[in-house]
């Protein structure tokens, strides 16, 4: 899928039982609501709530703190249960938001995870 200057793949992985999502771009406010929107529709088609979401793909953000902070609000509007676990890889130079992301996430009761490798993320996935 494309929005903007933002592209992202999504895709079941049957062998471990997730979505991968790939994301390429520029993390902009609309097409992050795009974005969750359709990982959203993945998750119901697939009856998978558990993710992979590799962003590290992103080479520009502009993601204001009131956009983090108000994500997980987002996810309750959209009707994203609790018990969804997702794993996120950001690139490097972004980690601290996407830090934050987890920290405000985790305070609204959901249960994302920041991580700099694939492996880890997975590990995490699994338990």
């Amino acid at each position: 899928m494309n929005y903007e200057n933002m592209s992202w793949e999504i895709f079941y992985d049957a062998e471990n039982n997730l979505l991968r999502v790939k994301v390429i771009g520029v993390h902009t406010p609309d097409a992050s609501t795009r974005l969750r929107h359709d990982v959203f529709l993945a998750m119901i088609q697939h009856n998978c709530y558990r993710l992979l979401i590799d962003n590290r793909g992103i080479f520009e953000q502009t993601l204001s703190t009131m956009d983090w902070y108000s994500m997980p609000a987002h996810y309750k509007e959209l009707g994203v249960p609790h018990s969804t676990r997702l794993a996120v890889i950001p690139p490097a130079r972004f980690a601290a938001d996407y830090h934050l992301y987890e920290t405000v996430s985790k305070n609204s009761g959901y249960q994302i995870a920041v991580f700099s490798d694939e492996n880890s993320a997975l590990d995490w996935l699994k338990n």
